[in-house]
């Protein structure tokens, strides 16, 4: 997409209006395929943004991280009921220091990305 930088792309007034206006429709569904994946182990998710994903997996039992680029989008998932009990590490998927196992990783796909070709397939890719 031209014009489009993942670090300056989601500033405050996107934050504001992500949740409202980004919804894919499918989060319930996506929350109980990852649940059903992770079990009970520790998840860690990209570009986690405003926890719509990774509040509803920590409600569903899942202890879940994430790696997030802005800032904003954090500070708007830490305005959510349970929004402060996801570590996010501020910063690419490059900056993440080891802090313990990680057993599920799961990546919204958006365009090109770093995972491999069969994770370009679908909307999530998900290694377990």
């Amino acid at each position: 997409m031209e014009g489009f930088d993942p670090r300056t792309s989601f500033g405050y007034e996107e934050s504001k209006r992500y949740d409202a206006v980004d919804t894919r429709g499918d989060e319930e569904e996506t929350v109980a395929f990852l649940a059903r994946l992770a079990g009970q182990r520790d998840a860690l998710e990209f570009a986690v943004g405003t926890g719509r994903i990774a509040l509803p997996l920590m409600r569903a039992g899942v202890r879940v991280d994430g790696i997030e680029l802005s800032q904003d989008m954090v500070d708007r998932m830490r305005e959510k009921r349970g929004g402060h009990t996801v570590g996010v590490t501020i910063g690419d998927k490059a900056v993440r220091e080891e802090r313990q196992r990680i057993d599920l990783v799961a990546r919204k796909r958006a365009g090109r990305t770093f995972l491999p070709a069969f994770c370009r397939s679908s909307s999530w890719c998900v290694i377990a």
